[in-house]
């Protein structure tokens, strides 16, 4: 999606560029990339997760929105999301699946 060299700021940018106008894929995209650069990433890790859980995969959106959260307690946005994803996924079952994620 972005160039190796491409700071992880710009790159995250561009991602939200993305997610804001509607493009999920191509946001998803680049969430994944920046993850696959530094795994521990609090907001890919929240952003891709909102992704998920706007394109109906909420085991996934709980899984990663969970890791967002360990790593940014704090963040009332990402808590907001992880019990707005938790609710969507509707079965304990797969709020379990995502939390093991």
């Amino acid at each position: 999606m972005h160039p190796d060299d491409t700071p992880p700021d710009d790159a995250l940018r561009a991602a939200v560029a993305h997610h804001q106008a509607g493009r999920l894929g191509e946001a998803e995209a680049a969430y994944t990339d920046i993850l696959r650069h530094d795994p521990l990433h609090a907001d890919a890790l929240h952003l891709k997760g909102v992704v998920c859980a706007q394109t109906g995969r909420g085991a996934e959106a709980v899984g990663l929105i969970a890791r967002a959260v360990v790593r940014n307690p704090a963040s009332a946005a990402y808590r907001a999301n992880l019990d707005k994803a938790m609710r969507a996924a509707g079965s304990p079952q797969a709020v379990a699946a995502g939390w093991r994620g």
